[in-house]
């Protein structure tokens, strides 16, 4: 099957990845790269990397396509927890810089609050205008948590190295301007 590029934006202390990787028969096929700018996540991550393997945890802004512009392509991109953070126009640049970013087939995992206003139905519209083919989309029971699951199947535009794709604006609350 090969070797297995990834990467978390926004990756926090590593749970996400390093718990599905841990006892995961192809860990040994996977490099994961773990981006988080809060310094103490990643202190945190690099410990939990220690166990999972094949994971590099960078300090730094996932909201720059250049932080991780040397690691790509990728076959699987997790965007979880920033599309309820950031401005829907963002959420559009995000999307592309994404694309830009992988490899055809390669899937994009992301998560994004239904609560009002509920952009979930414009992100699908986006994902799809960049590229991408719905494999998954699953309303999480009893919440208002959502989560996406898509496949790049056509060639994306080339996004500048440098290239700003998001801006957090606090906890989600001013994202809906």
């Amino acid at each position: 099957m090969g070797l297995l590029k990834l990467v978390s934006l926004c990756a926090g202390d590593g749970r996400d990845v390093c718990t599905v990787l841990e006892g995961h028969e192809r860990r040994r096929d996977v490099r994961a790269l773990l981006v988080e700018q809060d310094s103490e996540l990643s202190r945190r991550a690099r410990l939990r990397a220690k166990t999972c393997g094949g994971v590099e945890v960078i300090t730094a802004n996932a909201g720059l396509s250049s932080t991780i512009a040397e690691h790509r392509p990728f076959d699987v991109v997790l965007a979880c927890g920033i599309f309820g953070n950031i401005a829907p126009s963002d959420i559009v640049t995000t999307i592309d810089s994404i694309a830009s970013m992988m490899n055809i087939g390669g899937e994009l995992i992301w998560t994004r609050h239904r609560g009002d206003p509920d952009l979930t139905p414009s992100i699908r519209r986006w994902l799809h205008d960049a590229g991408f083919d719905e494999i998954a989309f699953v309303s999480v029971n009893r919440t208002l948590a959502a989560v996406g699951r898509h496949r790049l199947t056509r060639q994306p535009r080339l996004d500048e190295p440098d290239e700003v794709m998001f801006r957090f604006v606090g906890d989600g609350s001013g994202a809906h301007s």
